[in-house]
């Protein structure tokens, strides 16, 4: 099933106690689409889900002036150690690396070209990491961190190895 077809299916079909609907069974990959669920459904899949996966982007970590938001990553964590506490396997996917970088600098993001853009992400990159760690340090979590790019995800081995990769440090603790 493509990704397209997935999220209308997910959309359209009824939800089911028994299974997450009346044509999916695997209950660790469909967490990521939960945006497209009603919030009751989304809190009986997150309940029965082994992997939960997070997709964070820019605008929740800064605010409109471009400072990391301290106090919501602070709530996020203790959020991410509850979660932990129940078992569940969490991935976070974050955006970031050059809202960070242009605050760590003190330059505008607006009108940055390509190479200066990835210049500048390569410098957030850490502070991103950074106010991770220390807020999960804080719930005692530990965290890693894989960059992958769009043939670590279109080549098939490297696609496996990408998720080998993941199953090994989640089954780590």
């Amino acid at each position: 099933m493509e990704k397209a077809e997935k999220i209308k299916h997910f959309e359209n079909d009824s939800f089911s106690k028994k299974t997450l609907c009346g044509k999916c069974k695997n209950t660790e990959n469909v967490v990521s689409m939960m945006r497209f669920l009603p919030i009751f459904q989304t809190s009986v899949i997150a309940a029965r889900a082994k992997k939960i996966v997070i997709k964070i982007g820019s605008s929740i970590l800064v605010n409109e002036k471009g400072k990391p938001k301290k106090k919501w990553l602070q709530e996020f964590g203790k959020d991410i150690k509850n979660l932990i506490n129940k078992k569940k396997q969490i991935v976070i996917v974050s955006s970031g690396a050059i809202a960070m970088g242009c605050e760590y600098l003190k330059i505008k993001k607006n009108g940055l070209k390509v190479d200066k853009s990835q210049a500048v992400a390569s410098i957030g990159q850490i502070e991103l990491m950074n106010f991770y760690k220390k807020t999960f340090d804080e719930n005692k979590i530990k965290i890693s961190q894989i960059l992958l790019t769009l043939d670590d995800t279109e080549q098939r081995r490297r696609s496996i190895n990408a998720r080998r990769t993941i199953d090994n440090l989640l089954a780590m603790e």
